[in-house]
């Protein structure tokens, strides 16, 4: 008799490279952030540079406010874009289990299987 690998040894498996999955999503989401917030710091103090550095003089705390608006809209941006790529990427998830059952048992050569 052999017996075919079952859920019990995925979750064994699983259960074992738990640490480093949750160390490689860790890193991921600190340098997601770090890479962010650099990209957006570095839209509003250009926008802020460029407001006042205009000939036409301008208040420095509506300079200020223009560059934080101006990262708010790169920051949108950016959400949109990874909502649409989660939709077109992972599509397949969505889609209802199916539940035919196998055309043999788990275990072949198992007495009373054959039908």
């Amino acid at each position: 008799m052999y017996a075919k690998p079952g859920p019990h040894r995925w979750l064994a498996l699983a259960l074992a490279l738990s640490g480093l999955a949750a160390g490689l999503f860790d890193a991921c989401f600190n340098i997601g952030s770090a890479l962010g917030l650099a990209i957006l710091s570095t839209v509003a103090v250009s926008r802020t540079d460029d407001l006042l550095s205009a000939a036409k003089p301008v208040e420095p705390l509506h300079a200020v406010t223009e560059g934080f608006q101006s990262a708010l809209v790169v920051a949108a941006w950016f959400a949109v874009l990874g909502g649409l790529l989660a939709l077109l990427l992972f599509h397949h998830r969505w889609q209802a289990p199916r539940t035919a059952r196998p055309p043999h048992s788990e275990i072949e050569g198992e007495p009373g299987t054959n039908r």
